[in-house]
């Protein structure tokens, strides 16, 4: 998005400025914010959410403290996905809180002139909480097992890094994106509250064709190779056959979603359209 950040300990350098607060503060800071609220009413402030998963949120400081300071009128929320479960307990009418996704970021993809010097496979990874990835679980549970290792490579998820795991692995990052343009399709789940996670803005990066489910926001946008539990080895053996130059088209098309609709500049202009709608700038 092109903003500036810095620590919480300098926030006094910034007196005419809306501060976006992240959400990986910790709690001793959310403790000093929330008093830093009560004694600056003429400062703005936008809170950032982002796993909107009730069972997630309640009890949790720092979700604790965007219910408490709710009636502040110096105070909006950014939510990077689309607003549900507890995004949507918190402020139903979405009167305060605006939708952002992550803007994607066009220098990181990855060339697809030609995929035929891909695997013809699916490339699975992520998280497994079958709560919050049915899809997910599902595709694991019915497909990845002895005998289909030539339809679906597994890579196991790494682990959180911030949040104190012990990484499993270090195909992260950049070397994830390498990782993934080896295959051809790459398995998509939106979770349970249907959102349009990183992971999709990593397929295009990576030129793969997309394989699951799409998330809501991006329903009527793109084409995906719908995946749910009626679908049977013998129609993913039939897909990843088809001919390299049909899937081209639509690894193009997806990625000229992101082009065309995630960019930084078109982003910016719309949480500034809202800003304008709160009277804030």
């Amino acid at each position: 998005m092109g903003w500036s950040f810095d620590t919480l300990s300098n926030i006094s350098h910034y007196e005419n400025k809306i501060c976006v607060i992240d959400n990986r503060i910790i709690e001793s800071e959310c403790l000093l914010l929330h008093q830093y609220l009560r004694e600056n009413a003429h400062r703005k402030f936008m809170f950032v959410i982002i796993d909107p998963y009730r069972e997630a949120c309640v009890n949790h400081y720092y979700y604790e403290l965007m219910e408490n300071v709710y009636h502040l009128p110096n105070v909006l929320y950014l939510t990077k996905y689309n607003a549900t479960e507890w995004a949507l307990d918190l402020d139903p009418a979405q009167r305060k809180t605006t939708w952002i996704p992550y803007p994607y970021d066009i220098s990181r993809e990855i060339n697809t002139d030609s995929l035929n010097n891909r695997k013809s496979k699916i490339i699975f990874s992520g998280a497994l909480l079958h709560g919050i990835y049915p899809l997910r679980s599902a595709f694991l549970k019915k497909n990845i097992h002895a005998g289909n290792e030539h339809l679906i490579d597994w890579l196991k998820h790494p682990g959180h890094e911030d949040d104190g795991d012990i990484m499993q692995h270090d195909v992260i990052k950049e070397s994830y994106l390498t990782f993934l343009s080896q295959y051809k399709f790459m398995f998509l789940c939106p979770s349970r509250c249907q959102l349009e996670f990183l992971k999709f803005r990593e397929c295009a990066y990576a030129g793969c064709v997309p394989v699951g489910q799409l998330p809501t926001s991006m329903l009527s946008a793109v084409n995906i190779f719908k995946w749910d539990d009626s679908v049977s080895s013998a129609q993913l053996t039939k897909l990843l056959a088809t001919d390299s130059s049909q899937l081209l088209p639509i690894v193009q098309q997806y990625r000229r979603f992101f082009r065309e609709e995630r960019t930084p500049a078109k982003l910016n202009k719309q949480l500034a359209e809202f800003l304008k709608v709160q009277e804030w700038i």
